[in-house]
C-alpha cells in the first residue's frame, strides 16, 4: 500500500502506518472468481480479507484488502474497496481561516483522493522482509517506543 501511495499515509502523527479494524477468512465462493471481480483471477481457498483505517490531518481513509500466502513469508495483496471521509468540517469560501486551510489542503488534494482500487496498482507482492524492515517497521518500532517508553 505504501509503495502504491509513494509513503504518503505512512506518517501520521499517531506514530503507525495504519490500524487493523478487521481480519476474516475469505470463504470461497464462485462469485468471487467471475470477471467483474475487482482483482480477477485471485483464488480464493486460503484468502484473508483485511480492513485498514488509515488517517491523514485531513481524511481518514478505510481499505479493504485479500491478502494470500503465495510462498512462506511472501503475499499476493489486492486492494479490493477504498472509502474516504474527510476529518473535521470542510471549510467553504468566505469561512474565517478558509485562505489558510485552503493553502494547506490544496497541495494535498490529489494525493487524498487517489484512488488506487480498481487499477493496475491495486494488486502486488509483499514480503515479510519488506513490512519488518521497511516504513512499516520504522513506524511500528516508533510507536512501540512511544507507547512503552525504555526506563
Amino acid at each position: 500500500w505504501h509503495r502504491k501511495t509513494k509513503m504518503f499515509w505512512a506518517r501520521p502523527k499517531q506514530g503507525f502506518s495504519g490500524a487493523l479494524l478487521d481480519i476474516c477468512q475469505q470463504e470461497p465462493s464462485p462469485e468471487v472468481l467471475d470477471e467483474s471481480s475487482a482483482c480477477e483471477g485471485v483464488p480464493v481457498s486460503g484468502d484473508k480479507l483485511l480492513t485498514i483505517a488509515f488517517s491523514h490531518k485531513f481524511m481518514t481513509l478505510i481499505v479493504d484488502f485479500i491478502v494470500k500466502e503465495v510462498y512462506p513469508m511472501e503475499f499476493d495483496v489486492c486492494v479490493l474497496k477504498e472509502e474516504r471521509r474527510h476529518v473535521g468540517k470542510m471549510r467553504q469560501p468566505g469561512d474565517t481561516g478558509f485562505e489558510a486551510w485552503w493553502e494547506e489542503y490544496y497541495p494535498l488534494h490529489r494525493k487524498l483522493h487517489k484512488q488506487i482500487a480498481g487499477t493496475a496498482k491495486a494488486r502486488g507482492t509483499v514480503r515479510m522482509s519488506d513490512i519488518l524492515d521497511g516504513a512499516t517497521g520504522t513506524a511500528t518500532q516508533h510507536a512501540m517506543n512511544k507507547t512503552f517508553p525504555k526506563t
